[in-house]
Order: structure tokens, then sequence, then C-alpha cells
């Protein structure tokens, strides 16, 4: 098996990248959404599918969730999504060995927990290691 595979490893050089120019760390999380923040936007990065061995490289997609507070009265606070989804895309594609990971599709949806949130899906390539 290769050990660039690990899950763990591809979130993290999503993290480093968006921290390089988007977003604070401390604002910045893999895996899961925290159970309790005190921020008005926030950014989550999840591998979202399973990795799947193509033996010469492996492939997987990843979920870079950004959440924004909703305004007064349940309004989607379209200016920060907007400007955090541009600054993640300018970061796009992320070149890193052994990753390579570019932009896939994008959604929109409600939380129901007070936060809107735009999920950028993208692909992950991982190249064997000799």
């Amino acid at each position: 098996m290769n050990k660039n595979y690990d899950v763990s490893k591809i979130e993290g050089a999503v993290w480093t990248a968006l921290v390089g120019g988007v977003i604070s760390a401390d604002r910045l999380f893999t895996g899961s959404r925290p159970s309790s923040i005190a921020s008005n936007s926030f950014i989550v990065i999840n591998v979202v599918t399973n990795l799947y061995d193509k033996k010469a490289y492996g492939t997987c997609n990843i979920a870079v969730d950004i959440y924004a507070k909703d305004l007064t009265g349940g309004r989607k606070d379209a200016a920060t999504l907007m400007s955090l989804h541009d600054k993640v895309i300018d970061v796009l594609p992320i070149k890193t060995s052994p990753y390579y990971i570019g932009y896939y599709s994008e959604a929109s949806l409600d939380d129901g927990l007070g936060y809107h949130i735009t999920k950028i899906y993208l692909d992950c390539i991982v190249t064997q290691t000799v």
C-alpha cells in the first residue's frame, strides 16, 4: 500500500495550501466540523470518498466546506461566501508531490444550525513514489 494514501496527509496538503493564502489556521479544520465555534466563517476540509488504488496512482474526492454565519433573519451571507470561495479557487490546482488536487464541482446548502455552506469538491490524484 502507498503510504501517501493516508487521508490525513491528503487533508493536510489542502490545509497547508489554504493557510498560505486563504484563511487563518484557527478557522481551518480537517475531518469534520467542530461542535462549537465562535467564528462567523470557517472552512472544513474532508476526504469524502474512498481512496481508490489504480495501481499506478490513487484517486479520491475532497470537500472544502466554506461556512458563513447567517445574517439577520437567516439570510445567506453571500459576500463572505463569495470572498472565501474565490480565495480557495485562487490556490487551485494544488501541486505538491505526491498530490495533484484540482477543481471538480460545487454546491450550496444550509446546515440548519445558523450557517450557509459553499461546498467545493476537488479531485485528488496521488502518484506512486519510487
